[in-house]
């Protein structure tokens, strides 16, 4: 249905492009020809618009699904899943020469649902290294403390203001920094990550000295 709906939009803008251009062709010089100009450029940021409000709709019908989540509990040792959070970011990493320090938990059994919080890690690292600059590292670590076992992603990017603390688990928030390489972000990855940790009954936090200085996202999840 996504697809369907924004094929007409997109079709709309390549026409009115290519509309433009034949106007600028032919007319080259006439006072109409801004007039015209103005008028197409108008619907296509009218269709853009509307285009827009389609992905939003989307976005939030997928959120939606996302924090209604289905958790199957097990034991499993957590370096199972971590490596795979880390190797998923491996490309990405590699193409910002970012340096992902990452020590296996090789002695750490959780109980969870093993997909979720591979998908939780999976989101922050993802994060950290969007919000880092070309050559900077992050830091993938995991120990058992007496209330429970903590998971930490630690990264020396951007960073994040009190405001952006305050509103960083909330659906499609979009924070003051923005990716430094172009990235995008739909403002989901850390609501969805809440609800996975929520649904563990576990606990995350984020800590910034501000802009500029970095951030650290850490999960507790609680011993069985």
């Amino acid at each position: 249905m996504m697809a369907h709906d924004l094929r007409n939009p997109l079709a709309a803008i390549l026409g009115k492009t290519e509309f433009i251009n034949s106007l600028v062709e032919r007319h080259a010089g006439e006072l109409q020809l801004t007039q015209k100009v103005q008028s197409s450029s108008e619907d296509i940021v009218s269709t853009v618009e509307r285009m827009d409000r389609l992905i939003a709709s989307c976005l939030k019908q997928a959120s939606d699904d996302a924090t209604k989540l289905q958790i199957e509990m097990s034991d499993f040792p957590l370096a199972r899943a971590s490596d795979i959070a880390v190797s998923l970011n491996g490309a990405a990493a590699f193409a910002k020469s970012i340096t992902i320090n990452y020590l296996p938990p090789s002695d750490i059994i959780v109980h969870g649902d093993e997909d979720r919080l591979t998908e939780a890690m999976d989101n922050l690292i993802n994060n950290a290294i969007k919000y880092s600059n070309v050559g900077q590292s992050i830091h993938v670590e995991a120990r058992n403390l007496k209330n429970g076992t903590e998971i930490s992603v630690r990264d020396y990017g951007l960073g994040l203001t009190p405001q952006d603390r305050l509103k960083a688990f909330r659906n499609f928030q979009r924070l003051s920094a923005q990716p430094t390489a172009g990235e995008t972000s739909t403002g989901l990855g850390l609501a969805i990550v809440k609800a996975i940790i929520d649904a563990h009954n576990g606990q995350i936090q984020v800590k910034s000295k501000g802009k500029g200085f970095g951030a650290t996202f850490t999960i507790v999840l609680p011993h069985r």
